[in-house]
């Protein structure tokens, strides 16, 4: 069996040889660089024959900033917007107000184009915004609160839909269940708990339910096609005004019969 060791190249340049699977690469400056790699046996002689590879990279560290959540053109509920923000070839501390140090820093919040403040945490909160389309931007700056001039920013539009519903999630839509005894999974969206705000919920035409809770056990169904209906309701039981209906049909199939197979040993085996 041959043995040797592998070379680097960077740019055509010997950068130094390997003895395992993989390998450090030395520091690179910011720009393309083309990497290559042969076989060489223990004397450093190149083996004949052998093929190398050669792959081209391209190496930036400037600092970058990143809202990973929400996405850019969610519709979001009437409820406080957390951010989650990533930075990338630059350090997020708590040193606002220190001696500034490279690549090293914090972000600022804006909203619609005002300032909120700056986070120093992977998440921020925005808090409650009002209904309506808004543009969230973060930036990165320095403990002196200066802007990473390099850095561009971070930018995403959402919507605020304000509007009182209570979703299905189970049954779903045009779905089907086996038996005719099982819950619904409802999720109640801009409903205000503190004015008295619920949901009722309406099976084949009759109020089966009206509350806030997130699982509602249905009465036993026949089986056959049903319908099921949420309402947004104030502490009255009257429809909010702004309120929708949410709709779900859904089918409920019979239990398929039970049966057992004897597989062992098979029938007439001696």
């Amino acid at each position: 069996v041959r043995e040797g060791h592998w070379h680097l190249f960077v740019d055509g340049i010997y950068a130094g040889f390997v003895t395992e699977q993989s390998g450090l690469l030395p520091e690179l400056e910011d720009g393309p660089h083309v990497l290559s790699v042969a076989l060489f046996n223990h004397d450093h002689t190149e083996v004949a024959g052998a093929e190398g590879d050669e792959i081209a990279v391209i190496v930036d560290t400037t600092p970058s900033v990143e809202i990973t959540s929400p996405g850019d053109g969610a519709v979001l509920p009437l409820e406080p917007l957390t951010l989650a923000v990533q930075a990338t070839n630059f350090a997020i501390v708590n040193a606002a107000g220190m001696d500034n140090v490279p690549n090293q820093g914090h972000y600022h919040v804006f909203v619609d184009g005002s300032y909120q403040s700056f986070g120093v945490n992977p998440t921020y909160t925005v808090g409650v915004l009002e209904p309506g389309t808004h543009t969230i931007t973060v930036t990165l700056h320095h403990n002196d609160h200066a802007p990473v001039e390099e850095a561009a920013a971070a930018e995403i539009t959402v919507t605020v839909d304000g509007t009182p519903r209570a979703p299905f999630v189970e049954p779903s839509p045009s779905g089907f269940t086996y038996g005719g005894v099982f819950d619904a999974v409802i999720d109640p969206i801009n409903l205000d708990g503190e004015a008295g705000h619920a949901y009722q919920l309406w099976l084949n035409g009759l109020l089966v339910y009206e509350g806030t809770d997130m699982v509602v056990s249905l009465p036993p169904l026949a089986v056959g096609s049903h319908v099921a209906w949420t309402l947004p309701v104030d502490n009255d039981g009257e429809l909010l005004p702004d309120g929708v209906q949410e709709t779900v049909s859904f089918d409920v199939l019979g239990l398929p019969t039970p049966n057992l197979t004897l597989v062992q040993p098979e029938d007439g085996e001696t």
